[in-house]
């Protein structure tokens, strides 16, 4: 299925829209101790900017998505074509970053086949080379569900990048594949918490963290820079991992010809 709705052309009407909306909204008259001059035209013109405004986002989605939206959140995976869609077309437009945040959502709560899994590999992919974008951090936990042998060969080609920018949005996808938390979220979490709570969460984490490094460097050691295998080890050394000291004592007669800096 192929919608063909033209996202591109209408985000573009939208964001135009945006910034008409933005100048009207400076060029309005106000009068003193009163406030806007509501019989002066730039006022009428405002309110007509408004209104276009609303109508080109309204416009920029096809009429079905919506539908197929509510069809998806009930569970229903009949609506799943458009919203892949709207992924795949990625438009970019005023509180579209909020919506495809959603639309991730909402597609964690139903199946997907093998070809659609696919194409939502591909839409992370495109996540990770482009621009940063706010609804990046939702690519990343929806990514775990997508996982595969194939697309972590495509993130690690990815994280080697020479884009420091894109390489560090690899790295991070492959970190939610990997189970290593996000440290905002647990430091939001952790203000919460009394100091008690706190410590013993910042063990739990630890030890998570721990591991998802260890489990990350036994599995990619030989496609990692020995630098980036040591500063891993040496890190969660220093949280307290025996077995990264015995790894990093393992690592001694490979690396000790090693004259990098």
């Amino acid at each position: 299925m192929s919608v063909g709705f033209p996202y591109a052309e209408r985000a573009a009407r939208a964001r135009e829209a945006s910034k008409v909306l933005g100048q009207a909204a400076l060029a309005r008259k106000r009068v003193a101790g009163v406030g806007w001059d509501r019989a002066d035209p730039s006022f009428s013109k405002w309110e007509h900017s408004v209104e276009a405004f609303w109508a080109a986002i309204r416009d920029a989605l096809p009429a079905e998505f919506w539908e197929s939206a509510e069809q998806v959140q009930r569970g229903d995976p009949a609506g799943v074509e458009w919203l892949i869609e709207f992924l795949q077309a990625d438009p970019y437009y005023f509180r579209s970053g909020y919506l495809k945040a959603d639309v991730l959502r909402w597609l964690g709560r139903v199946p997907l086949d093998e070809p659609q899994m696919d194409r939502l590999r591909a839409v992370v992919l495109k996540a990770v080379t482009g621009d940063w974008r706010r609804e990046f951090r939702r690519y990343c936990t929806f990514a775990k569900r997508l996982d595969s042998p194939a697309f972590r060969r495509d993130l690690d080609t990815l994280s080697a990048s020479k884009n420091g920018d894109v390489s560090n949005r690899a790295k991070r996808v492959l970190n939610a594949l990997d189970g290593v938390p996000s440290i905002w979220h647990e430091w939001q979490a952790q203000q919460r918490m009394s100091a008690e709570e706190q410590a013993a969460a910042l063990a739990r984490l630890n030890a998570k963290t721990i591991q998802s490094v260890l489990e990350h460097v036994r599995r990619h050691r030989h496609q990692m820079d020995l630098r980036e295998v040591r500063a891993q080890l040496e890190f969660i050394v220093r949280m307290g991992s025996v077995e990264a000291e015995e790894l990093l004592q393992e690592l001694e007669p490979t690396t000790s010809g090693d004259t990098t800096t």
